[in-house]
């Protein structure tokens, strides 16, 4: 009898009960699956922003063998004989033609920068120190360009080419132009530079 009147005085509540129960459960589910879809989501974003960041990566690094890719005429500034002085157009015509170049290498680098500033919204300031390492290869080349301006034009009227200056044209060219059939110090430091840094971000693929 004791049950009975117990269980009675608790019947009324058995719905409330009932319905606060199903709304834990509810609440439960709904953020378990909120968790989920925000995991979803994040790994979503983190595929496609660590592919547009590959992508702008592999653009910048195809530009820069782009720019680097020998020109088609005579390469007459190491020449050690000064017989283009009488044409000397050549030279500002390949002048011409590497800016043409250090043009398209502009616009790949304004592309990567972009890439940069969104896959360090998603991975913090980790994401420039990761990519400084290929902008310098670009500033290496800029930088070279002017070098060279500089020297052509304090050879433009001279009668000959000191050995020094023929040196520095040496290195010049070298880092400018890629090198098919000796050494190539800048082309070997550029692929180790994508050999490091394209693994950190294809885990996220």
């Amino acid at each position: 009898m004791v049950s009975v009147i117990q269980f009675g005085v608790w019947l009324p509540y058995a719905r409330d009960i009932a319905l606060a129960l199903a709304a834990l459960v509810t609440a439960f589910a709904a953020v378990a699956g909120l968790k989920t879809w925000r995991d979803q989501l994040s790994g979503t974003d983190e595929r496609t922003t660590a592919r547009a960041l590959l992508r702008a990566v592999r653009w910048f690094a195809k530009e820069i063998e782009q720019t680097r890719a020998r020109p088609a005429y005579p390469d007459i500034l190491l020449m050690r004989k000064r017989s283009y002085l009488a044409s000397f157009d050549v030279s500002v015509m390949r002048q011409d033609d590497y800016h043409e170049r250090l043009d398209q290498l502009r616009a790949a680098k304004k592309a990567l920068s972009d890439a940069e500033e969104d896959a360090a919204v998603l991975w913090g300031a980790g994401v420039t120190e990761d990519l400084r390492p290929l902008f310098h290869m670009s500033d290496i080349l800029f930088e070279t360009q002017k070098q060279l301006i500089q020297i052509e034009g304090r050879n433009k009227d001279a009668k000959s080419v000191s050995d020094a200056e023929l040196q520095e044209l040496e290195r010049c060219h070298s880092v400018l132009y890629s090198s098919k059939t000796g050494s190539d110090h800048f082309g070997d430091a550029l692929e180790k530079v994508l050999r490091a840094l394209e693994p950190i971000y294809r885990r996220y693929l």
